[in-house]
């Protein structure tokens, strides 16, 4: 394929520090593969943002570029040290009997706060990390200093290759980091991928290295600020003055889903003051429909909870259906404990601690309606909604789900797990929190999230899209943004 001249620009690039914003679908792998084949003398590392990515490059690039992710550095580096003890995460019932409490918060609590700790840049575990767990009041400081010495205690086990208390993968990357390693010293560049989503650890790493390093992503694909990922792009762009060169020419969707993808950016721009940025769709046709057009033929819908997914799933018990990820990926049981709760039968409750958050089934209703959190919302709507049945119709899904989607009738997945994947035809669901409420309207940040998210889904669509109720709203409200501009001004100045 020839070229465009954006990818060109790129292709032929000669700096040492350069951040490209490449939109949904522009060729961003194949721009880095050209520029990697034009420069076939230097040794490049490719960071993939995971390890399917990292496949698919390593199938891709010439043999001067090493393809890996972070971890797979960091494991053969250090975690291979830890594989005696290494776990996928901690969970709460045994950091609890580790700790020795009976405490499920102050478990849980510990857990969030290591987390974030292993996330960050930071060389220290401090209260910085506690984030958004608590506002520390003098009732609270007890419980705040136990958390901070249990975070503490289980961050020095964990990297302790004679204790007993397990290792994750993201524990040895970050000690990997602390130790401040110099890849610098056997590539001569860095191609990072999905910069826009990597975590403090990672970025300051890349960051760290001497050598040239070109940062790849989009800004508003951006959608895992809720685990402490930061964008390296604006990092790279401020802190070391890197150039800037754009993709937008999309080769996924035609015109017709682009300008449903460019009107959410517009949006975007107006209402958070994000860099304005527009993509452009391809000559191959694309056409916006309604659900009931792709009745009858498969077709993903994306959504922007888990509960949301297993809600489609319920209203399609006939159908085979592909889970992204597998069906195990989707907390099916975290439904089944409310639905247990609800229904007085606690000794069922498996997540234990939705036992100690909740004395019983109408507190954990007061506390999704007062907190505005559709993820609880949903859940509660699903379990009123199937009641006694929803334990069988459970059971029912898992013996539905198809390992492979060529045999599904039906994909479904969330927006966070869709990122990176694409389907001919797309319905949007509509689970996604109203945008225009005025009882607790989100900030800057939390809106340009939601925003993200609906880009991310609209832009997985390549024939046919099926928009959802908050992004009708979002381009009717341009739309009437629009009129009001062009109105004519009466004598007062006013718009007629």
């Amino acid at each position: 394929m020839i070229p465009s001249e954006q990818q060109s620009s790129i292709e032929q690039y000669t700096g040492q520090k350069l951040v490209v914003k490449a939109g949904a679908g522009t060729g961003k792998t194949s721009t880095l593969e050209r520029y990697a084949r034009a420069n076939p003398t230097v040794r490049m590392l490719y960071l993939a943002f995971n390890k399917a990515i990292q496949e698919e490059a390593a199938s891709r690039f010439p043999p001067n570029v090493l393809c890996r992710t972070t971890h797979s550095i960091a494991y053969r580096r250090i975690g291979i040290n830890y594989k005696h003890k290494l776990t996928g995460n901690w969970r709460l019932t045994d950091v609890r009997k580790y700790l020795g409490t009976h405490d499920w918060k102050l478990a849980g609590d510990a857990i969030d706060t290591l987390n974030a700790f292993l996330a960050s840049a930071d060389v220290e575990i401090s209260e910085h990390h506690l984030g958004k767990m608590m506002k520390v009041t003098s009732r609270q400081k007890a419980h705040v200093k136990a958390v901070l010495k249990s975070a503490k205690r289980m961050w020095s086990d964990a990297i302790d290759l004679e204790a007993d208390f397990p290792c994750t993968h993201d524990t040895y990357l970050k000690l990997y980091a602390l130790k401040e390693p110099e890849l610098h010293k056997w590539v001569g560049c860095i191609l990072f991928d999905e910069a826009q989503d990597a975590n403090p650890v990672t970025s300051s790493l890349v960051l760290s290295q001497q050598c040239s390093k070109i940062f790849v992503g989009d800004d508003h694909q951006q959608i895992y600020r809720w685990r402490g990922a930061e964008n390296a792009l604006d990092s790279f762009i401020e802190k070391e003055g890197a150039d800037v060169l754009y993709l937008t020419q999309s080769y996924r969707f035609g015109t017709a889903i682009a300008q449903v993808a460019n009107d959410i950016l517009a949006f975007k721009s107006l209402k958070t003051g994000s860099e304005p940025f527009a993509l452009k769709g391809h000559t191959t046709n694309s056409t916006l429909v309604k659900a009931t057009v792709l009745r009858e033929k498969h077709h993903c819908v994306l959504h922007r909870t888990v509960s949301g997914t297993i809600s489609t799933a319920l209203d399609n018990l006939d159908k085979k259906i592909y889970w992204v990820g597998g069906i195990n990926a989707y907390n099916l049981q975290e439904i089944l404990d409310v639905y247990y709760l609800s229904s007085g039968q606690k000794d069922k409750v498996k997540r234990k601690k939705l036992l100690t958050e909740y004395k019983g089934s109408e507190q954990y209703k007061d506390v999704a309606k007062s907190s505005g959190d559709h993820e609880m919302q949903r859940t509660v709507r699903v379990v009123g909604k199937h009641s006694a049945k929803l334990p069988n119709y459970i059971e029912h899904l898992r013996r539905n789900a198809v390992l492979h989607e060529s045999e599904a009738d039906l994909t479904i997945t969330t927006a966070h797990r869709a990122k990176g994947l694409e389907w001919d035809a797309v319905i949007i669901d509509n689970d996604f929190p109203d945008l225009f409420k005025e009882d607790k309207p989100f900030s800057s940040k939390e809106l340009a999230d939601e925003l993200n998210l609906l880009y991310v889904s609209i832009t997985r669509a390549i024939c046919q899209l099926c928009p959802n109720n908050s992004v009708i709203e979002v381009r009717q409200h341009l739309e009437k943004q629009k009129k009001l501009a062009v109105l004519p001004k009466n004598k007062k100045g006013k718009g007629a």
